[in-house]
């Protein structure tokens, strides 16, 4: 499937679930997105444009591949934060409310690579959503009915409220979204996942992915866990995600702007690239890395680390050891999975961890 195709499918079940008509593809909102995409790609960071014309979302990655269908996922996620009794803007929401804002009709998305790798979707949309006024009206309840209506409304962007200087994430490994009303985090920093709820489902849910591979479970390295937070703390103070010089240690990194980062999410990201290895013919690749160290049998300890940058960036480092991803070893450490992916949903009960 297409990633054009696959976008515009994607957000279209979703909106079906709130009761709002499909959006149309729109090979106008589709070329303004590949040229903001461009320039994102030769920059290397992530800007939004200085228009008021359209909505716009935006995702970032490094190291899998992202599709369509997964930039929007992510949008969409959002919705558990989304209050349908007080209808509203919220930096933490502003996504998911654009996809299924009921009064937009066309959608244009484009992807670019930078030189490094990172991957860059822009979804544009018109009429833009977000209208302050208008939330209760165009944010339905998952389950609502169509409602078909010869009205037509007038929608204006939301402006920036919070201006911030953007700056580059450099050889980050996911850098998952933000969008043109959502470059701020410190709303949302009263339901930001715990340090102990963060590492305890972090490492719980890299276990149920190893599980399904035969791999045993990793223990808790205290020691790597220290050198994972000091990495952590440079690449937020730098805005800079760089290797860690610690010998023999295994590492997959996370960078994330305009939302939480919380544990379950961060190891489910790195699985995800598991639908890109060949298990026929197995070795190293960029696109799968994360995933294949995380589920490397011969690993058996973790530690990690989480740091916030100042404008409102998530960083996320964790080392393992020993290392995985060695050249030769890749038949005898990457198990074939057995039995469906797990359910983190199942994962949540007795704690505050949130699958997002």
């Amino acid at each position: 499937m297409s990633f054009k195709t696959e976008a515009l499918n994607r957000h279209n079940e979703y909106r079906r679930n709130h009761g709002v008509g499909s959006l149309t593809w729109s090979s106008k909102l589709e070329s303004s997105a590949q040229n903001w995409a461009n320039n994102l790609a030769k920059k290397g960071y992530m800007q939004h444009e200085q228009q008021n014309v359209y909505g716009e979302n935006i995702a970032v990655m490094k190291g899998s591949e992202l599709t369509g269908g997964k930039a929007t996922d992510m949008w969409y996620d959002e919705i558990k934060d989304y209050n349908f009794n007080n209808p509203g803007y919220s930096s933490q929401t502003g996504h998911f409310t654009q996809v299924v804002w009921a009064d937009s009709k066309e959608l244009g998305m484009a992807k670019a690579v930078s030189s490094n790798g990172m991957e860059f979707v822009v979804a544009r949309y018109f009429p833009a959503g977000n209208n302050l006024r208008t939330f209760k009206e165009n944010v339905k309840p998952p389950g609502s009915k169509k409602v078909v209506s010869n009205n037509t409304v007038n929608v204006s962007p939301t402006k920036n409220v919070t201006k911030t200087k953007p700056s580059p994430v450099k050889q980050s490994k996911a850098n998952p979204t933000t969008s043109k009303q959502s470059t701020s985090m410190d709303k949302g920093d009263s339901t930001r996942q715990s340090e102990k709820d963060f590492k305890t489902a972090l490492r719980k849910t890299h276990n149920m992915y190893r599980k399904r591979h035969g791999a045993a479970p990793l223990k808790w390295n205290s020691s790597l866990a220290q050198a994972a937070q000091e990495a952590a703390e440079e690449a937020a103070q730098t805005n800079t995600l760089r290797s860690v010089d610690t010998p023999n240690v295994g590492q997959n990194m996370a960078a994330m702007t305009g939302g939480e980062l919380p544990g379950d999410r961060v190891s489910t990201m790195w699985y995800d690239e598991e639908k890109n290895f060949d298990y026929n013919n197995p070795g190293f690749s960029s696109s799968t890395g994360s995933f294949t160290q995380l589920i490397w049998k011969s690993t058996k300890e973790m530690g990690a680390g989480r740091a916030f940058g100042k404008n409102g960036q998530t960083f996320v480092v964790v080392l393992y050891k020993p290392p995985g991803n060695i050249r030769s070893q890749y038949v005898e450490n990457i198990g074939r999975p057995t039995g469906p992916v797990p359910n983190l949903s199942k994962s949540k009960k007795g704690s505050s961890c949130q699958i997002m």
